[in-house]
């Protein structure tokens, strides 16, 4: 911990960027760098809040993963909100810290309000701080569009009952593959929704 400043000041955040104000797995693999200042401050902390889609605050919100320092975090106007880790995340007065942002089972993006708290003599001054809205964009397993190539692998299917490539929807499909290349230890499958 940093030594402890004067009592006679009240905790300032005059500086709190980002290094984007998009977290995007494709473009910056969702990792965006905070660097702050603070006078009289002894330590800061983040929190996060997130929305849904439609800008509620929701359960739905738990779908985002926040990475920081080792540890990883819900929102915390969510039911789920948890924090892996049994130690705070306290950061220094003046510094900078690369955090990561992960969206889940959505189409569309998110946000989340990062918001930076100054702590002095062990009390927390919200008022002092400072917040900033990132967007999170949800995964994509194809940053470079889907793959029309199978390459060493063949992919087949039996059709459905009615002899087509039409599937009623709760049907079941069985789906198999043949690597040609030995030392590949495993196989990612992906259904991805085309357009009609």
């Amino acid at each position: 911990m940093p030594s402890c400043s004067s009592a006679a000041l009240v905790p300032e955040v005059p500086s709190f960027v980002a290094s984007s104000e998009i977290a995007d797995d494709a473009a910056n693999r969702g990792l965006i760098t905070f660097s702050w200042s603070t006078e009289g401050t002894d330590y800061v902390e983040f929190t996060y809040t997130c929305s849904d889609p439609r800008g509620a605050a929701t359960d739905t919100a738990s779908d985002v993963v926040i990475l920081e320092n080792g540890g990883s975090w819900y929102c915390e106007n969510t039911s789920s909100f948890k924090v892996y880790s049994t130690d705070h995340f306290y950061h220094s007065p003046n510094s900078f810290a690369t955090i990561g942002f992960g969206y889940f089972h959505q189409e569309d993006s998110t946000s989340v309000i990062v918001s930076i708290t100054s702590f002095s003599h062990g009390l927390a001054y919200p008022t002092s701080g400072k917040t900033l809205a990132i967007i999170v964009n949800p995964y994509n397993p194809f940053p470079g569009g889907v793959p029309t190539e199978t390459g060493n692998m063949t992919l087949s299917f039996a059709p459905s009952e009615e002899g087509t490539s039409n599937f009623e929807h709760g049907s079941s499909m069985r789906i198999s593959w043949t690597d040609t290349r030995t030392q590949d230890p495993c196989v990612n499958l992906y259904l991805v929704l085309g357009s009609r």
